[in-house]
């Protein structure tokens, strides 16, 4: 199964909304960019960026690319002690 079919079938962690949960893409989106199938997340990317989008309430999150889990992005701490 493909992400974006794992994507319809998720809950978003804030609203609860089913099948809202998009993936952002990073970069100039061009002419060809599909805003209905994905987030655009700019040009700026850094370790704690999100992976993953609600287009209902906002909401911002991580796709582990290990094990698939999607996280909320504000329960990771990014910060080396």
């Amino acid at each position: 199964m493909g992400l974006a079919a794992e994507l319809k079938k998720a809950t978003c962690f804030r609203c609860g909304a089913v099948g809202t949960l998009q993936e952002i893409l990073y970069g100039m989106p061009n002419s060809d960019f599909d805003f209905s199938k994905n987030i655009s997340g700019g040009c700026v990317i850094d370790e704690g960026s999100p992976t993953i989008g609600c287009t209902g309430c906002g909401w911002r999150g991580i796709r582990n690319p290990y094990t698939g889990e999607i996280i909320d992005k504000d329960s990771v701490d990014f910060e080396e002690d």
